[in-house]
């Protein structure tokens, strides 16, 4: 049974100290008066124990209740399957450790917004704003425009229409909906793969969505993160893979869609991720693996990038490395 009323959040934090506790410190000032609170610890060697054991009695102190979950590193969709699993509230947020509530009333807000809402609405949305890690200054502000149609909602995630992002700060749902669209709380759990589409895609395919045009969460844009993660050629290529995975998974468990729909939907995914593999094997100069990507890109019928049709061609005789030679001789010249 939900506690009517009550927020529910999960955190998933791996090695946040020097971070999360923007997001604790928002989380506190909120005007809103019914919280829980999960972080989940996804095997930190750093101090994040120690700095959200600081927070618990001043959450007490607040009549919110903070709970520290330690697990072994799994990854974050791991983290958030198993907070699912001790969710009481009727409503759910799940923020990044190291993304905060730009202003006091952010979950009043959204709150306000699905208690007065109708059956038919499974989740609200706000602007966001994204602050760079180092200055903190805002990179960029969303400028979404309201849409309630379920499925239209869905290709504005498919195709990052719309100012579309995943990022979860700016989101809350309806936990009544996830309990029928994530049968027993349990989500697909790879180490790479993310937990924001297993989410969202659901209810944006089921539900309506209420758009609040007014910033009120904040994004980190790190140079380090798990998504922008790109100095690590295996890590990225291997999340990469995975992601296709779980997309493919979470579509077919969508069961308003038809079968035309689904392929369509994954065949834009693939193509996108493969257009990230082969950027990433040309970076690193990995001339065998990007003939091979590429030559899977033509067997699965994606268009890989026009930029790299010639050295598709290029690289059954010669190297990538050698190809950045030449044009690097041709712009010199």
């Amino acid at each position: 049974m939900l506690n009517k009323g009550l927020i529910s959040i999960i955190t998933p934090s791996y090695n946040s100290a020097k971070l999360i506790n923007r997001l604790l410190n928002s989380v506190l000032i909120q005007t809103y008066p019914n919280v829980e609170m999960f972080v989940i610890d996804d095997g930190s060697t750093d101090d994040t124990q120690k700095v959200v054991e600081y927070y618990i009695p001043l959450f007490e102190d607040r009549r919110y209740c903070l709970n520290y979950i330690y697990q072994s590193n799994g990854g974050q969709s791991s983290a958030i399957n198993n907070g699912l699993k001790l969710v009481t509230g009727e409503f759910l947020v799940w923020p990044d450790s190291d993304d905060w509530y730009k202003t006091k009333d952010s979950l009043s807000k959204m709150v306000s917004i699905l208690q007065n809402s109708s059956n038919e609405i499974g989740c609200v949305r706000c602007q966001l704003e994204f602050v760079a890690e180092q200055s903190l200054s805002v990179e960029y502000t969303t400028h979404i425009r309201p849409c309630n149609v379920p499925c239209e909602l869905l290709e504005e995630a498919i195709y990052q229409n719309n100012d579309f992002y995943y990022a979860p700060i700016g989101w809350m749902i309806k936990m009544r909906f996830l309990d029928s669209f994530i049968p027993d709380r349990e989500m697909y759990v790879r180490k790479h793969v993310g937990q924001n589409a297993q989410i969202l895609f659901p209810y944006l395919a089921h539900t309506k969505c209420v758009t609040i045009d007014e910033v009120l969460a904040s994004y980190l844009v790190r140079e380090k993160s798990h998504s922008r993660q790109k100095a690590n050629y295996e890590q990225y290529v291997s999340f990469l893979f995975e992601q296709m995975e779980c997309y493919d998974y979470v579509l077919q468990s969508i069961e308003n869609l038809t079968k035309k729909q689904k392929d369509r939907y994954l065949k834009i995914l693939t193509s996108k991720s493969y257009s990230a593999i082969l950027d990433m094997d040309f970076m690193h100069n990995k001339s065998k693996l990007f003939r091979e990507h590429y030559k899977t890109c033509l067997e699965l019928q994606i268009h890989p990038p026009k930029k790299y049709r010639l050295l598709y061609l290029w690289t059954f005789l010669f190297s990538i490395e050698q190809f950045k030679k030449v044009l690097f001789l041709i712009r010199k010249k």
